[in-house]
């Protein structure tokens, strides 16, 4: 809340500061000491500040899913899938695009627990 809007507002002076040629990239700042919060779904609502979303919400904002509403995501190990509101996107670890669907376009789902391999 009042420490992201004070984030916000640094990072404006900064840029007025720095000019147009400055540190900013895909609009976020390399030097930025923290994501910004994630606002969730259609209602941008705010949750506990996780570092996980904000980092996914930040990532999303790279891709083609710029300007979509953030809903979640998925650690898959090395492929996440961002989760916006409308669409799904898996990347690879090298931050490549490998799939992206259409919720409408999904017919069914079915959801596993990976067994775990012994001695863990």
């Amino acid at each position: 809340g009042l420490s992201d809007a004070a984030t916000d507002v640094m990072i404006g002076v900064k840029g007025s500061v720095e000019g147009a040629t400055g540190s900013a990239q895909y609009g976020v700042l390399c030097n930025q000491i923290r994501p910004r919060r994630a606002l969730y779904g259609r209602d941008r609502a705010m949750r506990i500040y996780q570092l996980a979303d904000a980092t996914a919400s930040t990532l999303m904002m790279r891709t083609r899913l710029a300007g979509e509403e953030y809903l979640s995501h998925c650690d898959m190990g090395n492929r996440v899938a961002l989760l916006s509101v409308r669409r799904l996107l898996l990347l690879g670890d090298d931050g490549k695009e490998l799939l992206m669907v259409k919720y409408k376009q999904i017919k069914n789902v079915e959801v596993r627990q990976v067994p775990k391999p012994s001695g863990f």
